[in-house]
């Protein structure tokens, strides 16, 4: 291997060697952070689960303490205690009174008493009604809850007072000093709101969250109805357990996050489909890869025309004459080798000087000597097939390959044709023109040799004897004698 071969396999080398560090630093960087990202996966839905849980919770707390003011309150106690002492307007004006000094205080939707007898309702602007004992929903859940020994219990109704506004209140048991139950109250917020806030973060995180009991039964949602009781799928085994957060990946690349609201005893439920980013990552970094192929490809390709295409620049640099742009020397030699070794036919070998160039130069100048080797070029060049060769191969002295002869008259025709042909007059600056001979040595293949330096040896010969007959001439090699064209111009 050659200098430049080696050269050129070093750089592809090199190239390759690049391409594979980049590959693998690549793909080790994707495994890092698709494992970073699979690590980090809890931490990232714990916090959007905080921010969820946050929102829903402070929705929810400020009935809730209301709620738990409510259920402690003696001046609250006294009066409900004493119920049967006043009218029922006095009760109505007097609970109305004490709910509007706390809302002035903390904000709620709505509100409503129902005093240990279980006769009435009281609310907001001095309203009250009369229980009905045969709705289930205005009795027997008041006297269970009443009776339940649980302090607070969330529930979902309508406003005892407006039938349009679905509420989730805040129960409490409202208790003396020695514990007996003289009544109830509950404190609400409206159901839109939780839903505003639910749908809120459905949108923005596309996910989907549920309010839960206990048994992990569908109390609330975004939709309109919300509290259908079904049990929610795939939740963790552990939910109840870790109240905190719990987290579970489901078969199919989704996600379920519970965490305990323990204001009102139900979970936050929260489920999403892969983590966000993560399919968008993985596209991402696939897409760089197939870049950084086709870039490398490219780039390897590209080197390798490039290349390719120097050498052949360099080789015919090297095989082409500069000043006329035909073959050189080096360029005749390998051309010669190659069309000998591939065909093998009858060959005729023309080497030819200039007759009195030094003269030319040495008069008119080297510039113009220079025109008359370019133009003795051209003329070579006009006269030969794709398959002959013309080269010069240094000062005045061309070369002409021929193949293909099958008679001797043949070439003494082409030698003749070469002759006139560079004697025909050459165009020079200002108009003028010039005539010049030429004497020509012949050598025929493989007669008078099967190599190139024995042809070019033999024809050179030719060429001497020919410039010794006078010049402006051609001889053709045969043994030992010379054979001189009939035809001599002085």
């Amino acid at each position: 291997m050659d200098n430049k071969g080696r050269k050129k396999h070093i750089i592809q080398l090199a190239v390759l060697a690049i391409f594979i560090s980049f590959l693998s630093t690549t793909i080790l960087s994707i495994r890092s952070l698709d494992s970073l990202i699979q690590h980090n996966a809890q931490s990232l839905t714990n916090l959007l689960s905080s921010s969820i849980f946050d929102s829903v919770r402070n929705a929810v707390l400020k009935p809730c303490m209301v709620s738990r003011i409510i259920s402690g309150d003696n001046l609250l106690v006294n009066l409900l205690r004493t119920e049967q002492s006043y009218t029922e307007d006095y009760i109505a004006y007097r609970l109305d009174r004490y709910l509007a000094g706390i809302k002035r205080r903390i904000d709620f939707d709505s509100a409503f008493f129902v005093p240990n007898a279980c006769n009435h309702i009281f609310g907001l602007n001095e309203k009250f009604m009369r229980l009905d004992k045969s709705i289930e929903s205005q009795s027997t859940k008041y006297d269970d809850f009443i009776n339940s020994g649980r302090t607070s219990f969330p529930l979902i109704q309508t406003d005892p007072f407006n039938n349009r506004k679905k509420m989730l209140y805040i129960l409490s048991r409202i208790s003396d000093e020695v514990g007996k139950v003289v009544g109830m109250c509950g404190v609400g917020i409206m159901q839109e709101t939780i839903q505003e806030i639910l749908r809120s973060f459905e949108q923005q995180y596309n996910v989907k969250i549920h309010l839960t009991d206990w048994d992990g039964k569908s109390m609330f949602s975004s939709e309109a109805n919300s509290s259908d009781g079904k049990t929610i799928k795939d939740l963790p085994q552990s939910f109840r357990q870790n109240r905190e957060f719990a987290y579970t990946e489901n078969d199919n690349g989704g996600y379920t996050i519970t965490r305990y609201l323990n204001d009102i005893g139900w979970f936050v439920v929260i489920k999403g489909e892969r983590i966000e980013g993560k399919d968008a990552f993985t596209h991402i970094i696939v897409g760089n890869i197939i870049a950084i192929v086709v870039i490398f490809l490219l780039l390897f390709l590209a080197m390798h025309f490039l290349m390719r295409s120097e050498r052949t620049h360099l080789k015919n640099k090297a095989f082409t004459d500069e000043l006329t742009g035909i073959a050189n020397r080096a360029g005749f030699e390998a051309a010669m080798g190659e069309t000998v070794s591939k065909d093998g036919e009858n060959g005729a070998l023309f080497i030819l000087d200039l007759d009195h160039f030094k003269e030319v130069n040495d008069n008119l100048g080297h510039p113009t000597g220079d025109l008359l080797l370019k133009q003795t070029a051209k003329k070579l060049q006009s006269l030969i097939r794709a398959s002959d060769i013309v080269a010069r191969l240094g000062g005045d002295e061309f070369v002409v390959y021929c193949s293909g002869f099958k008679q001797p008259d043949q070439i003494a025709m082409k030698a003749e044709n070469i002759r006139q042909t560079v004697m025909q007059h050459y165009d020079l600056p200002d108009g003028l023109k010039l005539t010049v001979s030429t004497s020509i040595g012949i050598a025929l293949y493989p007669a008078h040799g099967n190599t190139y330096d024995l042809l070019y040896k033999n024809a050179d010969k030719a060429l001497y004897a020919s410039k010794e007959g006078g010049r402006n001439r051609f001889t053709m090699i045969d043994g030992s004698s010379a054979r001189n064209s009939e035809e001599s111009a002085g």
